[in-house]
């Protein structure tokens, strides 16, 4: 059973088209009318790749997604979006008309679809938080370690007691209610420090990740390209369980390095932090 499972995800058109299907099952979970297309495709992917592998019938996916995403934009968070252009990058990788119905040629174009959909991510994420400066400074983080009970465990290592975060959250409750006017956080300075070192290290960290992945491939930096990705998953879904994004970013960074099966054990780990941070949530 696993040596078929494993020779399905050896070959990179098959493989990537089934975790894609999987990917596009677990985000029913943001609109369930979804869940039936899903179904649809993955059973596709398994028992009729011929009819899985065609563009078209990932341009149908991403059409469906699409009009999901207008219709029910309340339900959609932003990895959402992200999935819907991979869709789309999918679709035009498998529909590239120079070498379509050759290995070589599909993960080539997957590769670089993949690679410039992580990398502009990335690089987006950091010109947002340097723009607005509340990042840098550690007040967008402070404020994640109040309000964000998933946030507690950081909170602890940077030296926040569980007191002192109820009294924040009680203070910006307050704020909120529109019974006071301002309010300060206030926390000792070695605190505020390592707040603003977290916060600076993650920036570094998604730069990088940003960097590695938008590099051409002859490039130095471009090698560690998964580290950087593993890095990024394992540091942020521990603390914070998004199991959707860490799954559709495993799946991308594994295409973007080519889809090579020495790679493919980073998307059962990130699927597998996450369930376990969920589930000392429960």
């Amino acid at each position: 059973m696993m040596d078929r499972i494993l020779h399905v995800f050896s070959d990179p058109r098959r493989g990537v088209t089934v975790a894609t299907a999987v990917l596009a099952v677990l985000m029913a979970a943001h609109w369930r009318p979804m869940l039936i297309p899903g179904i649809a495709i993955l059973v596709l992917a398994i028992v009729w790749p011929a009819v899985a592998t065609r563009p078209i019938t990932w341009w149908v996916m991403a059409l469906l997604w699409a009009i999901a995403v207008v219709v029910a934009q309340d339900h959609m968070e932003d990895h959402v979006h992200l999935f819907l252009a991979w869709l789309a990058a999918l679709a035009v990788s498998l529909g590239a008309t120079v070498h379509a119905h050759t290995v070589d040629g599909f993960i080539d174009r997957a590769r670089w679809q993949a690679r410039a959909l992580v990398g502009i991510t990335f690089a987006a994420a950091v010109a947002w938080k340097v723009y607005f400066a509340q990042f840098l400074t550690g007040t967008a983080l402070w404020i994640f370690l109040v309000v964000d009970a998933r946030f507690r465990p950081l909170a602890r290592v940077v030296g926040i007691s569980d007191a002192r975060l109820e009294e924040s959250h009680q203070q910006l409750k307050r704020l909120l209610d529109g019974s006071v006017e301002v309010v300060a956080l206030d926390a000792p300075l070695w605190v505020d420090r390592r707040i603003v070192i977290v916060s600076v290290l993650t920036l570094a960290l998604e730069a990088f990740v940003a960097l590695a992945f938008l590099v051409p491939d002859d490039a130095r930096i471009a090698r560690l390209r998964l580290p950087a990705m593993a890095m990024f998953v394992f540091l942020t879904y521990a603390v914070v369980p998004v199991f959707l994004f860490a799954a559709l970013l495993a799946v991308m960074a594994v295409t973007g390095g080519g889809w090579r099966r020495r790679d493919l054990w980073f998307i059962p780990a990130a699927l597998l932090v996450s369930m376990v941070r969920l589930a000392t949530l429960a």
